[in-house]
């Protein structure tokens, strides 16, 4: 009851006094029960009251020493305070045996949606030191391979997972199913896919599965698998709107992108997912100025959104040459807190560039093409290349982009480019 109290209280961040004062009340009215300092430890959390909520989990642990609940929320609490060693104390020192086995995996889990993937290995390390057929460490440990890249080791990790009946299957299906994506094997992409067939990931699959069949020249198969999918899900609906948008944008069709994302933003007007993809496809629109206001809007709202802050970045560093200090600092932010990530990596590779540091920008390029084989970032590292006097590495480079994503504009501009150089 306490935490349903605090997870609807948790919806009121504009109300953050009179929230605290309810779980307060609640509080001096079982002063002896851990369950109220619990939730109010919760709450705190959600509201970004990071010391408060350090401070309340602390009391419900005092309270009760073995509420693996109250654990979880002083350890994701220092966590976004950075404190991890002070995190790594805490999962040491709680429990024994099993009950430790538990939390450590907890928190492996916490670290890597913190993007802490080095410190997520070293928890799941000791678990598997232990217990190395423990099937949930294993799938963890896939995801922070993944995250660091290391498609050889996440596969082997998810193909053990895979081959049991029970746990992972089908996230690790989908996971696979990834693996296959980077290295550019889309129907084998496609089959891992199709394979899930429960958990969460179901509809994370069905998406990709629509995105690969617009790559393979097949857009009326993927639109029509999207209009299969439920959209009674109010969470669920815009992503299915955002996908279909990107599959339009990238065929080229940016006018349907934004008629079909005006229509979905008449039921939801500030779903923050539909007005970033708007943003993207009124930058390809030419509303530059509509799609950067849009942006800046959406980051005062969360300022430390990496997606946001590599967009904006981005679109700064693409349009707006006085702007390239800021577009530079907003991509720097983005790439401390996702260091990992090969769009922003790619993102800090063209405003080097822009800025007219070539030989800074080219590792980065490479090092984010390595980890997708997005036309996009094959574009930009085609053109660096081309800057940089290596032709011939260029034109190999274009013919294989151009294999897989025949109609990409990024890839005509590049080839535009390329072939101005050759006739200078």
């Amino acid at each position: 009851g306490y935490t349903l109290v605090a997870d609807i209280l948790s919806q009121e961040p504009m109300h953050k006094v009179a929230a605290t004062s309810v779980m307060d009340q609640l509080i001096s009215s079982h002063p002896r029960d851990s369950a109220p300092y619990q939730a109010a430890a919760l709450l705190a959390f959600h509201l970004e009251q990071l010391m408060r909520a350090d401070h309340l989990a602390r009391q419900a642990l005092r309270l009760d020493p073995k509420s693996r609940n109250a654990a979880l929320i002083l350890v994701a609490a220092l966590i976004h305070e950075k404190q991890l060693a002070n995190a790594d104390g805490v999962v040491e020192h709680l429990y024994r045996g099993t009950e430790r086995t538990h939390l450590r995996l907890a928190y492996a889990e916490l670290l890597i949606q913190s993007h802490y993937t080095s410190h997520a290995r070293a928890a799941l390390r000791k678990v598997l030191s232990t217990d190395p057929e423990n099937d949930d460490a294993r799938f963890l440990m896939g995801l922070v391979d993944l995250d660091q890249n290391r498609l050889g080791e996440a596969q082997r990790a998810f193909r053990a997972v895979s081959s049991h009946r029970l746990g992972h299957v089908s996230e690790a299906q989908y996971y696979l199913g990834r693996i296959a994506e980077i290295r550019g094997r889309r129907r084998q992409a496609l089959a891992h896919y199709h394979r899930v067939a429960h958990g969460r990931e179901v509809i994370d699959a069905r998406l990709r599965e629509a995105v690969i069949l617009s790559q393979l020249g097949q857009l009326k198969k993927a639109q029509n698998l999207l209009r299969k999918l439920d959209r009674s899900d109010p969470e669920v609906a815009p992503r299915i709107v955002v996908t279909e948008s990107q599959i339009l944008l990238s065929a080229d069709k940016a006018n349907r992108a934004d008629e079909l994302l005006g229509q979905a933003l008449k039921i939801q007007p500030h779903d923050p997912d539909l007005l970033y993809m708007r943003a993207l496809v009124r930058e390809r629109l030419g509303r530059v100025a509509d799609a950067e206001g849009t942006l800046e809007g959406l980051l005062k709202l969360s300022p430390d959104d990496p997606r946001l802050l590599n967009a904006l970045g981005y679109m700064l560093a693409e349009h707006n040459p006085s702007q390239l200090e800021r577009a530079h600092t907003l991509i720097a932010h983005a790439l401390k807190i996702t260091p990992d990530d090969p769009a922003v990596i790619d993102s800090m590779g063209w405003v080097l560039f822009r800025q007219g540091q070539p030989n800074k920008a080219l590792p980065l390029l490479r090092k984010a093409y390595a980890r997708t084989r997005d036309p996009e970032v094959a574009a930009h590292l085609i053109r660096v290349l081309a800057a940089l006097g290596h032709t011939p590495q260029a034109r190999i480079l274009l013919r294989q982009a151009k294999r897989h994503h025949p109609k990409n504009p990024a890839l005509k501009k590049a080839e535009e480019v390329l072939n101005a150089a050759k006739h200078r």
